[in-house]
C-alpha cells in the first residue's frame, strides 16, 4: 500500500495545481467552487471507469485508477499553465492553444495506454 499512497499524491497535486490555474481567471466568488466541483469530477471518473473495468473482467483496483489518472492528467496540467502564460504574454491565437490543447490531449492518452 506504500507505493500507492506516494502515487497517489499525483491526483493530489494535479488536481490543486489545475484548480489554482483555473482560479487565477476566475471571479472571487466562484473560486470556493472550483476546486469541490473539479475534485468530484475526477473522483466520479476513476469511479466509472474502476466500474468499467471490473464489468469488463480487468483487474484494477479503485486507488490504481486515481494513480493512473492523477498521472493522466497532468499534461493536461501543464497545457493550462502554458495557455495561461500565453495570456499573460498577449498572446491571444486560438490556433496556438489549440495546438498546446491538442498536444496535451495526444500526450495524455498515450500515458494512460503505456501505463495501463
Amino acid at each position: 500500500m506504500g507505493s500507492v499512497d506516494i502515487l497517489f499524491t499525483s491526483f493530489i497535486v494535479t488536481s490543486l495545481i489545475y484548480t489554482s490555474i483555473l482560479n487565477l481567471g476566475m471571479e472571487t466568488q466562484d473560486k470556493g467552487k472550483s476546486f469541490g466541483v473539479l475534485f468530484i469530477i475526477m473522483w466520479g471518473g476513476a469511479f466509472v471507469v474502476t466500474v468499467n473495468t471490473k464489468l469488463l473482467g480487468g483487474h484494477i483496483s479503485f486507488f490504481q485508477c486515481i494513480c493512473v489518472l492523477g498521472y493522466c492528467v497532468f499534461p493536461i496540467v501543464l497545457a493550462s499553465v502554458a495557455i495561461y502564460a500565453f495570456k499573460i504574454l498577449g498572446i491571444h491565437a486560438l490556433f496556438i492553444k489549440i495546438i498546446v490543447s491538442g498536444v496535451a490531449l495526444l500526450w495524455s492518452t498515450f500515458s494512460k495506454i503505456c501505463l495501463i
